[in-house]
């Protein structure tokens, strides 16, 4: 299990896991907490499941220039999750689909990117 959060909440998230779930002994074994900024080296650990806390944030990447970090994290990611073994789990508690259609389109996209293309 990947989970991809909020750099600054990685802590919370590390001991909500630990004190709600019990899952200490398995954090940094077989599940991995990492900020959004190691989106895509670590989706290609090879994840079966990835759960993308504040999605809102990383589909924004997708209107980043070409060669930027953020650009090529969201690629790496988009690529993780195209296996169909890799089940995805977006969390958000901001609606997009007003405020920014283009995130909201590369949310879906994510989901189903053949249904949903990009562009």
């Amino acid at each position: 299990v990947l989970v991809l959060v909020p750099g600054h909440l990685e802590p919370q998230w590390r001991a909500e896991l630990t004190n709600r779930f019990r899952l200490a002994p398995f954090l940094d074994r077989s599940v991995l907490v990492k900020p959004h900024d190691e989106a895509g080296d670590a989706a290609e650990q090879g994840a079966g499941l990835i759960v993308i806390d504040e999605a809102h944030q990383l589909a924004r990447w997708v209107n980043m220039p070409g060669r930027s970090k953020q650009k090529k994290q969201f690629e790496a990611l988009r690529k993780a999750v195209a296996d169909p073994d890799v089940r995805l789990l977006l969390l958000s508690a901001t609606p997009t689909l007003h405020s920014d259609e283009s995130g909201f389109q590369a949310l879906l996209h994510l989901l189903d990117p053949t249904m949903y293309p990009l562009g």
